[in-house]
């Protein structure tokens, strides 16, 4: 009797190390948590670039686009090498990147990692797609690098982060529509108003003068804005 006692005694012991245990394992961030934070992190990085592109153009056209362009890679490296795998989207949806040994990512992982953004984005985005049933949770550019994405221990704000979305989502319907109308408006006046002050139109006569007879021309000289009367005969 008290030796089956003492084996109860002792499972009922062992079973709250087995279940800490099992809460310390890390648990693979699922596909829904990781789109929400990766679309905040490319609005984020949308906005960068166009302020960073708009800057450089202004005193030379054409000259914005690379700086826009590499402002995507800048961000997302950084911050999963200095931030331990944490951008701003992941940090509120409660998400980190690590390699798949558990080590912190180091900039060539970082930049292995963001052009594999590019190859999962081919075919329909199937490489993103792949979270979904992969047993890890890896798309293709977590499989290039060799990395993983954990849920942290902090609770992740989805409202916060969808309020963002619906509020980013509604400044971009609002700026379409009001492009629309402006652009709907320009046309119209376009249409309404022909530019009939320009000189270098010329009106064609709607009367043809008899065949081989001279008509005189005004012709106008774009160089010196001269006016130049010639003679031509039918």
């Amino acid at each position: 009797m008290d030796a089956s006692k003492k084996i109860n005694k002792d499972n009922l012991s062992e079973q709250p190390n087995t279940k800490s245990a099992q809460q310390l394992q890390p648990v693979y961030a699922g596909f829904g948590r990781r789109f929400i934070a990766y679309v905040i992190d490319q609005l984020i990085v949308l906005f960068i670039g166009a302020s960073i592109g708009f800057t450089f153009s202004a005193g030379s056209r054409g000259i914005g686009f690379f700086p826009g362009a590499i402002s995507g890679a800048l961000y997302f490296v950084f911050f999963w090498v200095s931030q331990k795998g944490q951008t701003l989207g992941n940090r509120l949806m409660a998400i980190k990147v690590t390699k798949t040994d558990g080590g912190e990512l180091d900039i060539a992982t970082g930049i292995v990692r963001y052009i594999g953004y590019f190859i999962s984005s081919l075919v329909f985005g199937l490489g993103f797609l792949w979270i979904i049933w992969d047993s890890k949770k890896q798309g293709w550019h977590d499989k290039i690098a060799n990395t993983v994405v954990y849920e942290t221990d902090d609770k992740p704000k989805t409202g916060i982060a969808i309020a963002i979305l619906v509020f980013v989502l509604l400044i971009f319907v609002v700026i379409g529509v009001i492009l629309t109308i402006v652009g709907i408006s320009i046309y119209n006046y376009a249409k309404t108003h022909p530019n009939n002050n320009n000189p270098s139109i010329q009106t064609v006569p709607t009367k043809v003068p008899p065949k081989g007879k001279a008509v005189s021309i005004n012709v106008l000289n774009p160089v010196n804005n001269f006016v130049i009367n010639k003679n031509y005969k039918l």
